[in-house]
């Protein structure tokens, strides 16, 4: 809320490369937009998230794909990257290499 109440002209979203992540974009892009704030979305093809893509992949910030989220694309994405993801979060932050 705190964004929207500073009205900025433009938001960049990138959003995580799986079906969570598209839908909570999709739903942020929703919020901006009904605001009257342009938004944009971006994702990383070949990471999960923004820190595996810089953290453990050294990608570029010129690897960024912009997309136009709909109820089709997010039910067109697998779960490949969820698999990833152990059930346990601390046990997956310890593995994590920052």
């Amino acid at each position: 809320m705190s964004i929207i109440h500073k009205k900025p002209s433009k938001v960049n979203i990138i959003c995580d490369n799986d079906q969570v992540g598209f839908r909570t974009g999709a739903i942020a892009q929703k919020i901006f937009h009904l605001s009257k704030i342009i938004c944009s979305t971006f994702y990383f093809n070949e990471s999960k998230d923004v820190a595996d893509h810089f953290l453990l992949n050294k990608g570029e910030i010129f690897d960024l794909i912009k997309i136009n989220i709909t109820k089709e694309f997010i039910d067109e994405q697998g779960t490949e990257y969820e698999d990833r993801i152990p059930l346990n979060f601390f046990d997956y932050l310890q593995g994590r290499k920052f």
